[in-house]
């Protein structure tokens, strides 16, 4: 008896980040009706789609500055206030930079804050934790407009972000070169560089034979400028693929986008580009060193490993507030 041909068996690629931190690229967390809130320019540098660019050899400048943040969930809770019930948690956050300069790295504004995020209009007060070493006080931090866990998150986040851009306002002032994580939250004036990189892709922008150049880029290439406009503002924007992703890794391995401001850009865009795509790959880090290589950025890692010191024995934490919760001393 003769068999029917095999039909073609499904492509299955694999993510290169740990699990622990889920998907580099999330694009089923896109929503759609958002989809539309945003314009984009794909001509910005070229008409010219067709093929990747390879960046001519620019230097940086003499001092960088790495800005992030992490922050942690020491426990989940709930707020009865006799009237609403909401979801809660206790939560740490932290916000620092690694500065690049003179051949050395330093630690730069840091900052760290203790948050009692809830969900909703929940009446709901500071939690002050006693501990051996004096108070933890964790300040009350709303998420609107989003239900359940979603906002609690939403609100811690949202503390992160505005430490985040308070150190970045800090350090622009003084360096001329600033990369912070993620989108650029209200940029401000300055003479210096301000870049963002989104190394978590939750929405691409581009469609079409645009899109479709992003999955064909090798390391250390990156399409054309392109211009996108919404209610975070207007900013430049191009994807770059950084070094020591796999052939059994999906085809948006390794991807970043990064932005900068269009009312502060330095000097032409397309430059800013190149400079930043020739120099980013040697900072990306290998999956042997960190779980979400390459994108995490060297000088990232190394600060986020210190920040999360910074937040304190987890184990520890987690004790007090059960002892706070419960009534109990401090142990």
């Amino acid at each position: 008896m003769f068999e029917s041909p095999a039909t073609a068996r499904p492509i299955v690629t694999l993510d290169p980040w740990s699990v622990d931190y889920g998907s580099a690229a999330g694009f089923d967390e896109e929503i759609p009706d958002e989809q539309t809130n945003f314009e984009v320019d794909a001509f910005v540098e070229t008409e010219d789609w067709s093929g990747a660019i390879v960046p001519d050899a620019l230097p940086l400048p003499e001092s960088v500055a790495f800005v992030d943040g992490v922050q942690r969930v020491e426990y989940w809770a709930r707020v009865d206030d006799g009237e609403t019930l909401a979801e809660a948690a206790f939560a740490s956050v932290a916000v620092g930079a690694t500065v690049s300069e003179d051949g050395r790295a330093t630690m730069a504004c840091e900052y760290t804050a203790r948050v009692f995020g809830v969900a909703g209009p929940v009446a709901a007060q500071p939690q002050v934790v006693p501990s051996r070493n004096g108070l933890l006080v964790y300040e009350v931090a709303r998420g609107e407009g989003a239900d359940g866990h979603r906002a609690v998150m939403q609100a811690i986040a949202m503390k992160r972000r505005d430490l985040e851009h308070d150190c970045v306002r800090r350090l622009i002032a003084k360096h001329p070169l600033v990369i912070a994580d993620g989108r650029i939250d209200r940029p401000e004036a300055s003479e210096n560089q301000l870049v963002g990189v989104a190394k978590t892709l939750q929405q691409l922008y581009l469609t079409g034979e645009q899109r479709a150049l992003i999955a064909r880029l090798g390391a250390g290439q990156r399409t054309p400028v392109f211009q996108i406009t919404d209610s975070w503002g207007s900013r430049y924007s191009w994807f770059l693929r950084l070094p020591y992703t796999r052939a059994i890794h999906h085809s948006y391995a390794g991807i970043v986008r990064l932005e900068v401001p269009v009312a502060g850009t330095v000097g032409p865009p397309v430059r800013v580009a190149d400079m930043l795509t020739h120099n980013l790959p040697r900072f990306a880090s290998k999956p042997e060193h960190d779980p979400r290589a390459p994108q995490n950025l060297l000088p990232v890692g190394a600060l986020e490993r210190q920040l999360r010191h910074e937040l304190g024995d987890a184990r520890y934490i987690r004790r007090l507030i059960e002892d706070h919760i419960s009534g109990r001393s401090p142990r």
